[in-house]
């Protein structure tokens, strides 16, 4: 009787520990992604040089060249009269050279088209400047100095140059305006001196969840550190608990492929979103130039992600393919039967 208990006792146990083992196991699984994203972007929320460096290149991308020109021509609009501004010029122009009033007269009457000329060299400085060498090292120092600010950008500070809106990153182009307006005076443009500070910004990246993380900066960024260390204890941990283990580093290994796998198609799908507008013929142009900011944004940022999901999916499918061999290849024989206790033929 009391053997039979202590084998109860024992099957109970077995029991209890195989079920911690697969939680264990299963909630690491759970939080493998979780654990990922967040390790690529904590050295994003505190590394400036890190920050730079991935959105740096993002200078040369003729999709962040057109919306960072178009939002400073945006702001620039809305901000500047343009025919009030060229009328001011003919005026001044006139005053200056001591002009007859019928000459002056028709200079003013060609008021528009100035507003319309004088607007084209703005644009074309703008441009010329964003699609320029210079404008490289301007995106650089506005990122740098962008993450100099952040923890002023997370609580929303307006005097920050990187700010989060809700899920979106945002970075002020009020550094573009000052060096197009420099520019302009540099070439003799002294009307140039008129144009006012533009506060305007352009959308980086929309993220699912930023403004969730930016509220809790501090977590994230110490979740970018322990969270994985507690995943891989919690899968470890369930592995080593487990009585089956070749059958638990089985379903590990098909379990971390699994959320990889889904972890990739999750990406792939906010990244088709992204890009949407940039496909739809009757988008606006501005929409159309928005939406590829922020697919070549999001690729940059998510591609550390990406590459750590695409090693962990392989890791996952090449350690349930190893120890499925290796279990097969050290099972024991088949025991042979035993010769004695066939019947002798007759």
């Amino acid at each position: 009787m009391a053997g039979d208990q202590g084998v109860a006792a024992r099957a109970a146990r077995d029991r209890a520990l195989a079920v911690v083992a697969a939680v264990l196991v299963a909630v690491g699984l759970v939080l493998t992604p979780v654990a990922v994203v967040a390790a690529q972007a904590r050295p994003l929320l505190v590394d400036t040089d890190r920050f730079v460096a991935t959105f740096g290149p993002l200078a040369g991308d003729r999709a962040v060249q057109d919306a960072v020109a178009d939002a400073v021509m945006a702001g620039l609009d809305s901000r500047v009269d343009f025919s009030a501004l060229a009328a001011t010029a003919l005026q001044n122009v006139g005053g200056q050279l001591s002009l007859p009033p019928a000459v002056v007269a028709a200079l003013q009457a060609l008021g528009d088209r100035a507003a319309g000329a004088l607007r084209a060299v703005v644009d074309d400085q703008v441009r010329s400047l964003v699609s320029s060498d210079g404008f490289a090292a301007v995106w650089r120092q506005m990122l740098r100095t962008a993450h100099a600010q952040a923890l002023a950008g997370l609580r929303d500070d307006p005097s920050a140059g990187l700010v989060i809106r809700g899920d979106t990153l945002v970075l002020q182009v009020g550094p573009v305006v000052d060096r197009v307006r420099q520019a302009l005076l540099d070439r003799g443009y002294r009307v140039a001196a008129l144009i006012p500070q533009v506060d305007r910004t352009v959308e980086l990246v929309d993220v699912p969840g930023l403004g969730q993380v930016a509220g809790g900066h501090r977590a994230a960024t110490a979740l970018g550190v322990w969270l994985p260390i507690a995943v891989a204890l919690l899968v470890v941990g369930g592995l080593v608990l487990a009585r089956r283990r070749r059958v638990a580093v089985l379903a590990a290994g098909a379990g971390l492929a699994l959320v990889s796998a889904a972890l990739l198609v999750v990406l792939a799908v906010v990244r088709a979103r992204l890009a949407a507008p940039s496909r739809d013929a009757g988008a606006a142009a501005a929409d159309r130039s928005r939406s590829l900011l922020h697919v070549a944004a999001y690729d940059v940022a998510a591609n550390g992600v990406i590459r750590t999901a695409a090693v962990l999916l392989v890791l996952g499918v090449v350690a349930g393919i190893v120890v499925h061999l290796l279990g097969r290849l050290l099972a024991p024989p088949p025991a042979a039967p035993d010769v004695r206790d066939r019947p002798l033929a007759v």
